[in-house]
């Protein structure tokens, strides 16, 4: 049976549509109130949902990196219009090639789908897009220099890595990927088989990072495959951790569903998904989808169609799940994955055309199905009038919104944070 048809069962849609209602909404109440406190009746309220405070995100590699200005800037419309969360490169072996001199800059010399940072949080602050970094350690992305050293040696050098990163962009980056894939035994250095190197590296980033969120990072088919419950590597894996003390704030799961059809049938499943979830929600911690890719290339087959409708149901379970509080897509384009050439469609991760959009800019349908559940099936946009307490109610999901106040025919406008940590509280609004 073709596995996206288990998300057209009527029960299943139902649950998935209850969950997100209760997960990603609230009652919101306002109350309209005079300098003294006191209600107004029947004034007019109109709110307009701005952003999500679920994050769904995109990476940011390809920022200026393509081959002419129009691409370039077709890919910054293609983000700002729909993202809130971008995702920075900070690959060590990219970002500092030399020792002791770190691409920072917005002026550093150009390194394929690394953008520089200052770079990417200049086009995150312009457009109100929250940025995330990846990755503090990431040993097959060591820097050459780094290979020569012995595991202290290593130790000293990425601390003194996440001090300079710390330094310069604790306050404007919340979220950090402390260690990506550790389960993959593609190590290039002593320190990526220390015992304690999973331990040692949050340890060392929280005396840097203290007011971030730190998170822990595996690879697609290191999660799924092998999935046993607790009894799972990469669950085992964080209990360990915390049960020695180490703080891990969230837990990401990569979702690259492009290893054909055998990999997508099994755990592209709500059924395996159900267990899944229910099994990493026991640590009561919050969970990420951190790098996902929809391919729209099936079997020998490309269906652009079939892509968005698989957009649809796995971005609709992800965004029910309880503890989940953000979706990141990794490439936005085809054409420009990881180990081919730009254009490429035969090598690399090009050969899936993950991408939302084509080679050339083109949204695709995938493009335009995500855009509409951002800014239309997940989006509240609501009027009406206070009682005679001064309140009015509605059912809203969680983010920013501006609200509007009329009374006596002047407008008073508002920009409110909606948290879900927030939905049994009063928002007051004095006119």
């Amino acid at each position: 049976m073709e596995v996206l048809k288990l998300f057209d069962d009527i029960s299943r849609q139902e649950k998935i549509d209850a969950d997100i209602k209760k997960f990603r909404k609230g009652e919101m109440r306002i109350k309209v109130v005079n300098e003294k406190g006191e209600p107004y009746r029947n004034a007019n309220i109109s709110l307009k949902q701005r952003n999500h405070e679920f994050k769904f995100g995109i990476s940011l590699f390809l920022l200026d990196e393509m081959e002419t200005k129009e691409k370039n800037e077709r890919f910054k419309q293609n983000v700002s219009d729909t993202f809130n969360m971008g995702i920075v490169p900070i690959y060590w072996d990219a970002l500092e090639p030399v020792r002791g001199k770190p691409r920072f800059s917005t002026k550093s010399e150009r390194v394929y789908r690394r953008p520089p940072i200052d770079l990417c949080i200049e086009f995150c602050r312009k457009f109100g897009i929250e940025p995330k970094a990846h990755c503090l350690n990431f040993d097959f992305f060591t820097p050459e220099w780094v290979q020569t050293l012995s595991a202290q040696e290593h130790k000293e050098a990425l601390e003194t890595r996440m001090r300079l990163l710390a330094e310069r962009y604790a306050t404007d980056i919340p979220c950090w990927e402390v260690i990506n894939e550790t389960l993959i035994d593609n190590g290039k250095t002593p320190l990526y088989y220390a015992d304690d190197v999973t331990a040692w590296s949050f340890d060392t980033a929280r005396k840097y990072f203290s007011r971030n969120e730190l998170m822990i990072n595996e690879n697609a088919k290191n999660v799924y495959p092998g999935f046993a419950h607790n009894r799972s590597q990469y669950y085992m894996q964080i209990e360990r951790e915390l049960a020695r003390g180490t703080k891990i704030d969230a837990i990401g799961f990569q979702a690259h569903f492009m290893f054909g059809e055998e990999f997508r049938q099994k755990y592209a499943n709500p059924i395996f998904l159900d267990e899944f979830f229910k099994t990493y929600s026991r640590f009561a911690l919050p969970l990420q989808i951190t790098e996902a890719t929809i391919p729209s290339v099936f079997g020998d087959v490309i269906d652009e169609e079939k892509q968005a409708d698989m957009l649809e149901k796995m971005y609709s379970y992800w965004f029910s799940v309880e503890n989940m509080e953000a979706i990141i897509y990794w490439n936005l384009t085809d054409g420009y994955a990881w180990q081919a050439e730009p254009g490429d469609m035969t090598a690399g991760e090009n050969i899936w055309r993950g991408g939302l959009v084509d080679f050339d800019g083109r949204r695709k349908p995938a493009y335009e199905k995500f855009n509409e559940l951002i800014k239309k099936t997940w989006h509240t946009e609501n009027s009406g009038r206070t009682d005679c307490n001064g309140e009015y109610s509605a059912s809203a999901f969680f983010g920013e919104y501006e609200i509007n106040v009329t009374i006596d025919g002047k407008t008073k406008t508002f920009i409110v944070d909606y948290c879900k940590s927030q939905k049994d509280s009063n928002v007051i609004l004095t006119c």
